[in-house]
């Protein structure tokens, strides 16, 4: 899916107010995690594109549109319509997305033929609050905004809430949408509100007391000042002053500044006006509280950043402060001074006892990440999934690697099948060298050839393919005989083609192979190769997924350049992007094997850098072995722990490690069970997985090692250069390897923090984006799409 990302927003006085910052990070979110959809970015003259960091804007695709002119807002929503029309079908779009659609500077188009249309709701404050608000605007104004949310009851094919209160009032005043309605939650910056050492929780001590507010009668400002002037002459508040950061008019800074005076206490009140961002988050880090008032909110989002920096909060009793803070608040009634009073006192008298649990205020902002909320997003977009019930009779055939053969396709197999047979009648298809399967309840699994003899049967099959010979031969030469929905798992299949059928001396085998590579190269290159036995034909040039992916009915991949590159070449045939699933196996370690117990003692006290899967030339050992050494040269007790087979001939492991003076620091394991691997996974600080050249493979031990939060570090190359920067570390495969990786392994072994960011956003990540469930939910949803 194409999704048009309305960015009016970025030429707007809001990109630097909250929802302007709902915007970027939503966006930013969504580029960086969800590699199922494509972003383009519709740009407005002078929009900021600062706002977006590097490898977010690697990502999007930018295109610029003219906004109409000011005037006849009839007019101006025509004309606006017609120009997001036609940019929609120039690039392709299949949703319209305006993440700020009822602010009266910006345009909404009516009405938008072939587009799916999302918006965004932040609240329907004008609307619910007229006597503020509608009945104060020209009547211009006033009909386009009420023909704009009128429009939410029977326009958007989504509606993400930014959370559950503006849900609610969306129902208030709409009753239920024809869309689909999400809370997807607001959320904070946690590189800008942290929680700092020696945070002030004496009020006799200077410090101070913040509200981050709007000039805005709901607000309640002047209650608010009231409030603090009426507790701190009572002597409540100690020495506490107060801050206020808000952009007020002249008129209102008088009001409060008279408030002030009134009570002797204009030395304790501070009018701060508009402040940068960076301002607003150390004002809110070195609060000893914070207070917020309003009569109604879409969200909150100053609540939720003085929570994430464990700073006490005192807040209008509304449903949106209660989602937002939860037990983490003294409540108030809104626009009552005496009642700001009385919070501001609860709230110093409990911090001064001690009673405020300032870590686990942070903890409960933490539960609210921009990752979840594009996850959210995510799904909105998505094809809705078929009913089960309706489908439960459906017959669809698994095509795969299965235990007990050793492979981490056959492995993750296992677990996509326990989802898909919630939804359909499964059979899991494996290879006909396969003895004794492993079995699993509810699924019926034979070999190839008595599917063969019943494929008939079956509404649909789904073929999974990689570079393993015995384990993908039979699958690959039933795919391109039978349209089915198929899996690359590695997009580069070359060498598997080239050793199951180039090398094969079978009638007709050989011919597979030619009819593969001559999809990328010319019949004179093609006889050459094949009258040299295709000596000198680079296996890393072409990918030859070309042959089996355009007589599929669909295609699945596992990264955005696999999909770009294969499209370039069959573009008739669609292509889905997943993330690779992943899970977090629960093992026992009482169940381990002595021998690995006796391993894993080993590592203990000692800083563990683990490498897993095959090892090959492709797996960068020198530069792994050469930063190692220097590492433990800079004084730092590292050990490389190298989990899986070496399969490559030409690596000599011995040799390197001796050369190194390694020996006594390496600790390999060999070819391991699952309980080994995970519980060597379990005990490293930091994963590598490094490899370059590349056949475009997806890790599934990266994956798990997001599942388990391991800080990962990657060579910079291919799918794995796709990865957000906050979620994997980076290192150059060129003459500079070792040096970043020693640079990189330095910073976090002295850094704990930084290990443990790593860890929570890969957990995020796996969560929200790599599960099983939402892999065979949308597998399904694409198969079912072929199926009469």
């Amino acid at each position: 899916m194409r999704i048009l990302i309305d960015g009016q927003t970025l030429a707007t006085p809001e990109v630097g107010r909250g929802i302007g910052r709902v915007f970027i990070e939503l966006v930013s979110a969504l580029a960086r995690y969800d590699i199922s959809h494509e972003w383009v970015l519709a740009m407005p003259a002078g929009a900021d594109l600062d706002v977006f960091a590097d490898d977010v804007l690697r990502v999007l695709k930018l295109e610029t549109i003219q906004l109409p002119p000011a005037g006849d807002w009839g007019e101006r929503t025509r004309l606006y319509g017609e120009r997001v029309s036609d940019l929609a079908r120039r690039v392709g779009a299949d949703w319209y997305w305006n993440p700020n659609p009822l602010m009266m500077n910006v345009a909404l188009p009516a009405e938008l033929p072939g587009l799916k249309v999302a918006l965004t709701v932040h609240d329907l404050i004008p609307a619910l609050l007229p006597h503020i608000y509608l009945d104060n605007w020209t009547a211009a104004d006033r009909e386009e905004y009420l023909r704009r949310v009128e429009s939410l009851k029977t326009w958007p094919d989504y509606l993400p809430c930014v959370s559950a209160g503006a849900v609610a009032q969306v129902r208030d005043y709409c009753g239920e949408p024809r869309g689909r309605l999400d809370a997807a939650s607001n959320a904070v910056d946690f590189r800008r509100f942290w929680p700092i050492a020696g945070r002030i929780t004496r009020k006799d001590r200077p410090g101070h007391i913040l509200t981050v507010s709007g000039d805005d009668p709901r607000k309640g400002l002047p209650q608010v000042v009231e409030g603090f002037c009426l507790a701190a002459a009572a002597g409540d508040l100690g020495d506490l002053t107060f801050k206020v950061v808000c952009g007020v008019s002249e008129q209102t800074r008088a009001r409060l500044t008279a408030i002030a005076a009134e009570h002797g206490l204009s030395d304790r009140v501070e009018i701060l006006g508009f402040v940068t961002d960076a301002q607003v988050a150390h004002l809110t880090r070195t609060a000893y509280g914070v207070v917020f008032d309003s009569l109604l909110e879409g969200f909150g989002l100053p609540l939720l950043e003085a929570l994430a920096c464990g700073a006490p909060v005192a807040a209008a009793d509304i449903p949106t402060s209660r989602e937002v803070c939860g037990d983490y608040a003294v409540y108030f009634k809104p626009n009552d001074a005496k009642g700001v009073a009385q919070a501001l006192k609860t709230m110093v008298a409990e911090t001064e006892a001690g009673r405020f649990d300032h870590q686990g205020a942070v903890r409960h902002a933490r539960g609210f990440e921009w990752m979840n909320s594009a996850a959210l997003y995510s799904r909105g977009f998505h094809p809705q999934p078929p009913a089960i019930e309706a489908n439960k009779a459906r017959k669809i055939a698994l095509l795969t690697p299965w235990p007990p053969q050793a492979s981490s396709v056959a492995n993750d197999a296992y677990h996509l099948a326990m989802e898909l047979r919630e939804r359909c009648v499964l059979t899991v298809v494996h290879t006909d060298d396969v003895l004794d399967p492993t079995p699993l309840e509810g699924v019926e699994i034979i070999p190839m050839a008595k599917f063969l003899r019943r494929k008939k049967s079956f509404d649909g099959a789904v073929v999974q393919i990689g570079n393993n010979t015995p384990f993908h031969k039979q699958f690959y030469q039933y795919a391109i005989e039978h349209p089915s929905t198929i899996i690359i798992h590695d997009p580069n299949i070359h060498p598997f083609v080239l050793d199951a059928f180039g090398r094969s001396s079978k009638p007709g085998e050989r011919a597979v192979y030619l009819e593969a590579l001559g999809k990328y190269v010319t019949p004179e290159v093609l006889s050459h190769a094949d009258s040299t036995d295709f000596t000198g034909v680079d296996v890393f040039e072409h990918p030859l997924n070309a042959l089996v992916a355009e007589r599929s009915h669909r295609v699945v991949l596992h990264s955005r350049a696999a999909a770009e590159a294969l499209r370039g070449v069959v573009p008739n045939v669609p292509i889905d992007t997943y993330a690779l699933a992943t899970r977090r196996p629960v093992y026992r370690s009482d169940e381990l094997d002595a021998d690995i117990v006796g391993l894993l003692a080993k590592l203990e006290g000692r800083f563990v850098i683990g490498a897993f899967g095959h090892i090959n030339r492709l797996k960068r050992l020198p530069s792994v072995l050469n930063a190692l050494a220097r590492v433990r040269e800079m004084g730092f007790d590292a050990v490389l722990l190298v989990v899986g087979e070496v399969n490559d001939p030409s690596i000599d492991r011995k040799a390197m490690i001796e050369e190194q003076g390694l020996a006594d620091h390496i600790i390999a394991t060999g070819s391991c069970s699952d309980m080994t691997f995970d519980a060597c996974l379990e005990r490293c600080d930091v994963v590598l997985n490094l490899r370059y050249p590349t056949l475009g493979e997806s890790s599934g031990s990266l994956h798990r090692a997001f599942a388990f939060g391991k800080a990962c570090l990657v060579s910079d190359v291919g799918q794995f250069a796709e990865h957000a920067d906050d979620l994997t570390w980076k290192a150059d495969v060129g003459e500079h390897e070792a040096e970043e990786l020693v640079q990189m392994l330095t910073h976090l072994f002295k850094n704990p923090g930084a290990r443990e960011q790593l860890s929570r956003n890969g957990l995020a990540y796996a969560r929200n984006f790599c599960s099983f469930p939402q892999y065979a939910e949308r597998l399904f949803t694409a198969v079912m799409e072929n199926v009469k």
